[in-house]
């Protein structure tokens, strides 16, 4: 999932997501409970999983660019 994804879903701006994965902002308790609803909502539903997840095999041809 992009960080503009993740930002979408969460209602918060891409550069929140960015400051999150650097780890210049802490995540909160409220942030952790919200990420961990996405977690189950997308691990429950196939075809949101597949509109905002990237197959790993996607990854993997990213990073080897």
């Amino acid at each position: 999932m992009y960080h503009r994804q993740l930002a979408e879903l969460m209602g918060v701006k891409t550069c929140t997501v960015d400051r999150w994965s650097n780890q210049t902002r802490r995540v909160t308790e409220r942030t952790l409970k919200e990420l961990n609803r996405l977690h189950h909502l997308l691990s429950q539903n196939p075809q949101l999983r597949e509109e905002y997840v990237k197959p790993l095999s996607k990854v993997s041809q990213l990073e080897v660019r």
